[in-house]
């Protein structure tokens, strides 16, 4: 049955397929997409556009990111300078460790905001 229905389908385009001195139905410089065309490639222009967009934005994200990391560094690695050339290291001080201190090494969370505050008047 299916084959018999190809061979129906085959033999109807060869009938209507044009020999080489005939004329065709249409104009081959005529053919365009048609709407449908034109709708599926300003969508996909569309959609190149805003992952073009958010690429730069992630791009630009990592990139300040790294900056600051990069800052950050530089300014521990410029503190830890200054507090050894000034003998203020925590092996050389001597200092006693106040009770609140935190465990790591860190000001306790009520001690912060005065430790901020006294970066910034720096």
């Amino acid at each position: 049955m299916l084959v018999a229905q190809a061979q129906t389908w085959v033999l109807a385009l060869a009938a209507t397929a044009p020999t080489p001195g005939e004329e065709l139905p249409f104009n081959p410089d005529d053919v365009t997409p048609g709407p449908l065309g034109f709708f599926v490639f300003i969508f996909v222009a569309v959609a190149t556009g805003l992952l073009v967009m958010d690429l730069i934005r992630r791009t630009s994200r990592v990139q300040a990111r790294a900056r600051i990391r990069e800052q950050l560094q530089a300014e521990i690695a410029a503190g830890k300078a200054a507090d050894t050339a000034a003998g203020e290291g925590p092996e050389g001080s001597g200092a006693a460790v106040p009770a609140d201190a935190h465990p790591d090494g860190q000001a306790a969370p009520e001690a912060q905001p005065a430790a901020d505050e006294k970066k910034t008047a720096d």
